[in-house]
């Protein structure tokens, strides 16, 4: 029973040890927290290894680049980013929540397994086709509309998409090939 309780409480131990938000500054520090408030022009911490008892610090939102909270959720200040960290935030976030894909890799697949010529059109179709919005998966609305964010987003969806899709129509076909050589030389071995 103690060897229970124990493991209990070392549990409880550990993910109040492992949960912490980061708060990443404009110029390029970081500060581990856990953060109590984001009001309007500036946001309320406690450092991760703080106790109950210890002081509130604050930060300037203006001096805070992005917050990564530990359930890996991200708040991003983006007055605060250039066009060109807004733009690669979109494609680090695109790798991350975009998962649109899947019906059109499925469509090629399916339509491919059946004859890989046929599985062709779906392919080239899904591959030039832009993601659709309402399969976008993006974590910020309000980055959506940052351009160079919703540009980055939207071209590395498209290539994650395209190079899905080719994927699941590569796999059949080479099945495909692989079957009609065997077959080739199995007949070609009969005579």
């Amino acid at each position: 029973m103690k060897n229970v309780i124990l493991f209990f409480i070392l549990i409880q131990l550990s993910s109040i040890c492992f949960s912490q938000d980061i708060i990443m500054l404009t110029d390029g520090d970081s500060i581990k927290t856990r953060i109590i408030e984001i009001g309007i022009d500036d946001i309320s911490y406690k450092k991760s290894d703080s106790t109950e008892s210890n002081p509130i610090y604050k930060v300037l939102k203006s001096d805070v680049a992005y917050i990564l909270y530990n359930n890996g959720n991200k708040d991003v200040f983006q007055d605060s980013l250039s066009e060109d960290d807004l733009y690669e935030n979109g494609i680090e976030d695109a790798k991350t929540f975009y998962r649109g894909y899947k019906t059109a890799a499925t469509a090629t697949f399916v339509t491919s397994i059946i004859y890989p010529i046929l599985g062709l059109l779906p392919a080239v179709v899904c591959s030039v086709v832009p993601p659709n919005e309402s399969t976008l998966n993006f974590p910020d609305e309000k980055l959506m509309y940052k351009p160079p964010y919703r540009y980055g987003y939207i071209q590395k969806a498209k290539k994650m998409k395209a190079s899905r899709v080719w994927i699941n129509w590569l796999i059949p076909a080479a099945s495909w090939a692989v079957v009609i050589a065997s077959i080739v030389l199995l007949v070609t071995s009969l005579y």
